[in-house]
């Protein structure tokens, strides 16, 4: 249901003034290519997580992309 909302709301809503706007700045200057990546990697491992409880393996992996992109911004 979510990726039929975003998917609306990318093809029909004009989000021009949202892109203008001075959030819209500051995304375009600090979430680069590599952040997106980065979050939509933890995203993956917060679905394996609740649905394969039982591979501890990948928690320590989430912690450390969570851990990367919050010192991110501080790095650069």
């Amino acid at each position: 249901m979510t990726l039929v909302a975003w998917m609306v709301t990318i093809r029909f809503l004009n989000l021009e003034k949202y892109k203008q706007s001075s959030f819209g700045s500051y995304v375009a200057k600090y979430v680069n290519k590599e952040m997106r990546v980065s979050r939509f990697l933890v995203v993956l491992m917060m679905i394996g997580a609740w649905f394969f409880a039982t591979i501890w393996a990948l928690i320590p992996i989430g912690a450390l992309l969570i851990l990367y992109a919050w010192s991110r911004g501080k790095l650069s």
